[in-house]
Formats: structure tokens, C-alpha cells, sequence
């Protein structure tokens, strides 16, 4: 299923409202305790807080897909662990996000070089 240019802006427009609700240093010790050996070894790499204290657009993206794993039977506890954290540590919670953000665009932006994805 392709993604309409509308779908895009929407998603931008989502992914630019969401904000952490708790400090930078608390969201990351909220992720330490997800039970997942993969999601703690690239947490380090992969979480990313910008100049002004925001999750960058790749670190919210990265999260919500860790969260969206649910549909493989293997991964739902941790799925469910990080549906929890994200709205734990986000002012939006993982329900709302995927409704606006679709999966697959959250896919391509979560490993997007920050030039490649306009700031929002």
C-alpha cells in the first residue's frame, strides 16, 4: 500500500507534536528496564534527545516500531513493555501516534540522517 503525500504531511505534522513528558535522563532509564537483549544494546545508539531537550524524530520512531513488534508472538511482552514506556514518557500515547503515524513511514524515519528528514 503506497502512502499518499497527505498521510505524509499528517504524519509529520503527529511526529513534530509529540514531546517528553519527563527529563531526557528519566525517559532513558524508563527503557532500560524493556526486557529485550536487542532493544537494550541499541538503545545507546539509537536514543537521541536534540539541543532543546526533545526525543528526536528518529529516537520517537525507533520507539513506537520496538512497540508496534507486537504482531510477532515472539516479541509481544516486550512490545507491550514499550507501549507502556511510550506513553510513560511521551505527551502521546503509542494508540494515538499509530493512528496518525503509519508504521511504515515510522520505519524509513527511524533510521533517517537528520538531513534527509526535513526538520517538522
Amino acid at each position: 500500500m503506497s502512502i499518499t503525500d497527505k498521510e505524509t504531511q499528517r504524519a509529520r505534522e503527529a511526529v513534530s507534536e509529540v514531546r517528553l513528558q519527563v527529563s531526557p535522563e528519566e525517559a532513558f532509564r524508563y527503557m532500560q528496564v524493556i526486557p529485550h537483549k536487542g532493544f537494550l544494546k541499541s538503545l545507546r545508539s539509537n536514543w537521541r534527545v536534540n539541543e532543546n531537550g526533545h526525543a528526536t524524530i528518529q529516537s520517537i520512531c525507533w520507539l513506537f516500531c520496538w512497540a508496534t513488534m507486537g504482531n510477532n508472538p515472539k516479541n509481544k511482552k516486550t512490545a507491550d513493555v514499550c507501549i507502556t514506556v511510550f506513553g510513560q514518557i511521551f505527551d502521546h500515547s503509542y494508540e494515538w501516534f499509530a493512528q496518525k503515524v503509519p508504521h511504515e513511514l515510522a520505519k524509513t524515519w527511524r533510521y533517517a540522517k537528520p538531513k534527509s528528514l526535513i526538520e517538522f
